[in-house]
Order: C-alpha cells, then structure tokens, then sequence
C-alpha cells in the first residue's frame, strides 16, 4: 500500500491568498483534495488576522482514511515568510507495516540565490501497546527530503530508524543540517519549497512530526562570496581543460 499525502502549509508568496491552498492525501491512486475551506471546518479553531488575506492558523484538525491512515495537525501555519513548520501525528490504523509518506509544500516569491537549512523530530508511539513499534526509511529513501522547485535540496534521516522494545517506551529520530541560520548555500527558487517525509510504520502505531525547511536570501556579503565561489570554480575548470 502507497499513501502520499501533501498538505501546503504555509503561504510565502505576499501576493497570493490563504483561501487558494489545498491538502491532497492519496491511497491506493486515489486523491482526495482538501481546500482551505474544508480544512478549516476540520479545525477546531481558525484566526485570520484582521486586515491580511496571507496570513492564517489552523488549530488541531485531522484528517482519516478509514481503516488506513490518520494525520493530524496541532497547527497549520500559512504564513508570506518563505518556511514551513509542521507539527503533527500519523497514524498507521492497518493491521501491518506499511509504507507511507507525506510531503508538504508551499509557494514562493522568486529568489535568484538562497540558503537553506532544516531540522526533523520524529517520535514513535507504540499504539498498539504490545512493546514493539518501528519507524524506518523506506525504498532506501531518506526520510526527509527538502526541495527547491522539487528538486530535492536536503536529506535529513540517511538512513533511519527507531523501534519502541517494550511497553510504555517512547522512541526518537531526529536530525538537522544548516541551522541555526539558515547557512547553507543553494541555488535559485522560482515557484515552491517543500518537504517530504518517507518512512515504514509498524501497523496500529503512531509517530509525532516536527519539521521545519527555512530557505533565505543570502546577505549581501553572502551573495558576493557566492559569486565568487562559482567564479573561482569556472576558472578552475577552465585551466583543468
């Protein structure tokens, strides 16, 4: 069984409005397409500041595939600053292992050059309270992969895994790269950022996420060594030929 699901969860283009982001979750090659105003009646508590169309949170939803899947939220952020944070459960509600994974991505204003860094905390659950639980990477994947125009940019939890051995463990995975900053330099960004998490789950288990992919524009300094980077590698190239 494959699930992709791909929440937008924060809003960076200032130009653009909260009410046109959707969550699609997918099983089995089937979509089920969530706008913003049906995510918000799945939320317990919604404020839109006064005076911004760009600007919303979303408090404690969910959403189910009956037999499936659950994926919660304790809160969606969209946001015109170029970041995503989501902080939320899975749940595997089949009787097995399976593979899973959710990506989540959000629209960007243009940036010509950029500096990324990111962070995950993964935290499994034995939900079946039987003292055994795992969560671990799948298809040699990573389990979390941040991108730029969906083109992955940063792999975090390469390889993975983390198993609950009796009753009333919790276990962690967690893993970062380019933070506090951001600091590391990446290329150009046109239309979207993004994070996707791929892991198998144990059946009747949950795991909590708390991941964040921050992307920047470099300072003026930053930038020129930037130039100055791809400018010493071009002449280094040119004298290798």
């Amino acid at each position: 069984m494959a699930c992709v699901l791909s929440p937008g969860i924060s809003l960076a283009d200032s130009t653009a409005s909260h009410t046109g982001l959707e969550m699609t979750v997918s099983v089995d090659g089937t979509d089920y397409t969530y706008t913003y105003s049906e995510l918000a009646e799945l939320s317990q508590d919604v404020v839109e500041p006064e005076g911004s169309t760009t600007l919303a949170i979303l408090r404690t939803g969910s959403i189910t595939i009956p037999s499936t899947l659950q994926l919660s939220w304790q809160e969606l952020k969209y946001d015109p600053d170029p970041y995503i944070n989501f902080v939320g459960a899975f749940s595997n509600l089949t009787g097995s292992a399976q593979d899973f994974s959710f990506s989540i991505s959000t629209a960007v204003s243009p940036l010509s050059a950029s500096l990324i860094g990111g962070s995950t905390v993964i935290t499994l659950a034995d939900g079946e309270e039987d003292g055994s639980a795992e969560i671990k990477n799948t298809a040699g994947k990573p389990g979390y992969s941040a991108s730029l125009d969906g083109v992955p940019a940063l792999d975090l939890l390469d390889p993975f895994s983390a198993q609950v051995t009796f009753l009333g463990q919790v276990a962690v995975a967690t893993d970062q790269a380019g933070l506090p900053g951001p600091t590391i330099p990446a290329g150009a960004v046109n239309v979207n950022i993004g994070i996707e998490h791929r892991f198998n789950l144990t059946g009747r288990d949950s795991a909590t996420f708390n991941s964040t992919f921050l992307v920047a524009v470099p300072e003026p300094g930053s930038a020129l060594l930037l130039g100055f980077g791809a400018l010493s590698l071009a002449l280094v190239r040119r004298k290798s030929l």
